[in-house]
């Protein structure tokens, strides 16, 4: 006898590209407290960020909820690393090169350089004598309560305000 055919289902291939975790780039170095935007360019697949503060290349675990290809690290307080985990459908996971964002210490009050900027404000005296760290002789106005103030700026960073509150007899 003649055997009747017999069609099956049809069966759709699907064939993903490689992962591929492309580059990372943003400021790489910021100051203590600041906050910097880093980019992921060249990816292919979905992407989870990881950070670390122990090195380029450990240490790392997932930041929560960082899928995007540019996100704000938020405020960092020391030096940090980051890197992406990308995959792209059933293929494996591609792990990008760790990316370091250099904190800088602000300046604080008595470690600046003599090469430091100081901003200085003296509240309404006259500056008789003194430039940069000091020491400073001023005129005061009128006997009474004046706050000095100074900020310093060092490589790129800025302190903290420090004050002083006189009195003028």
């Amino acid at each position: 006898g003649v055997c009747a055919s017999v069609f099956s289902d049809p069966v759709i291939i699907r064939i993903d590209s490689a992962s591929a975790a492309g580059n990372i780039s943003g400021t790489n170095t910021i100051c203590q407290g600041s906050a910097t935007t880093l980019n992921l360019n060249g990816y292919r697949g979905s992407i989870q960020w990881q950070k670390s503060t122990t090195s380029a290349s450990s240490g790392f675990a997932d930041t929560a909820g960082v899928t995007v290809a540019s996100f704000n690290t938020g405020n960092l307080a020391t030096t940090t690393y980051y890197r992406v985990v990308v995959t792209n459908g059933v293929c494996a996971a591609s792990t990008g090169t760790g990316y370091t964002v250099t904190v800088s210490p602000a300046s604080v009050a008595g470690t600046a350089s003599a090469s430091a900027a100081y901003n200085w404000d003296f509240d309404g005296a006259t500056v008789l004598s003194g430039s940069g760290q000091g020491p400073y002789n001023l005129s005061f106005p009128a006997a009474g309560n004046y706050t000095i103030t100074v900020d310093v700026t060092e490589n790129g960073c800025t302190s903290p305000v420090a004050s002083a509150n006189i009195t003028v007899y």
